[in-house]
């Protein structure tokens, strides 16, 4: 929807120009990957879980199950821990979106 330049949207226009908030991905050749790649995609491990939590996207691609499991259980363990805890995390950069009330 942002990226349609017929809704009127406060932020539409050119995707590579604006701020996502949605999903990240570690593209071949542009972010570090610590594992494989499938499809230039990263397939996130262990090592990644730092670059993943200080990212402010809200979703992350790609996960596999059976390529390092340990992965989504940390990623589970941090975001109940945050849940139990009453933490959130930085919500600064949430804050000067313009699409974000």
């Amino acid at each position: 929807m942002k990226s349609n330049v017929f809704l009127v949207f406060p932020s539409a226009g050119v995707p590579d120009n604006k701020s996502w908030l949605t999903v990240y991905a570690s593209w071949g050749g542009v972010d570090p990957c610590s594992t494989i790649r499938r499809r230039s995609v990263c397939i996130f491990a262990p090592e990644d879980l730092p670059v993943l939590l200080a990212r402010r996207e809200i979703f992350a691609n790609k996960f596999y199950i059976t390529h390092f499991p340990v992965t989504l259980h940390c990623l589970d363990q941090m975001l109940y821990n945050l849940t139990v805890s009453g933490r959130t995390r930085d919500l600064t950069a949430y804050r000067t979106f313009p699409h974000v009330l």
